[in-house]
C-alpha cells in the first residue's frame, strides 16, 4: 500500500511541480499557525502557574458594550474602582484585590486588605 502511495505521489510531483510545491507550503502554514495558537492557549491559560497559591488567584477584567453594540473598552484589559468595591460586597472572603488602573505604566493598586 505505502508503495502505491509512493508511485502516486512521484506522478503527481512530476507532472505538476509548482502545484504540489504550493500544497506543501499551504500545508506548512497551516501546521505552524496551528502550533502557533496552541501554544499562545496553552501560555494564556498557564502563565500564572509558577505563583504561589496560583490555585487561588483570578483575574476578572470588564467590558462595556454600547446601546448599538459596539465595543468601548480600552484594548488593555483593565477594572475600575466600581468592580473592586462590587466584589468586596459579593465575596467577603476575598483575602485581597488588586486593580490594573489602566495607567501607563500599569501598575497594581491595592483595593483592599481584608
Amino acid at each position: 500500500m505505502l508503495r502505491h502511495y509512493l508511485i502516486w505521489t512521484s506522478r503527481t510531483l512530476a507532472a505538476d511541480p509548482w502545484t504540489t510545491l504550493l500544497n506543501l507550503i499551504a500545508l506548512s502554514l497551516g501546521l505552524v499557525s496551528f502550533a502557533l495558537a496552541a501554544a499562545t492557549a496553552l501560555y494564556l491559560t498557564s502563565n500564572d502557574a509558577d505563583l504561589p497559591n496560583a490555585e487561588r488567584i483570578y483575574a476578572v477584567s470588564e467590558q462595556i458594550i454600547n446601546a448599538d453594540g459596539t465595543d468601548w473598552g480600552s484594548p488593555v484589559p483593565n477594572t475600575s474602582g466600581p468592580t473592586a468595591r462590587y466584589m468586596q460586597a459579593d465575596y467577603p472572603e476575598l483575602e485581597a484585590l488588586l486593580i490594573e488602573t489602566g495607567r501607563a505604566p500599569y501598575t497594581l493598586t491595592a483595593a483592599a486588605r481584608l
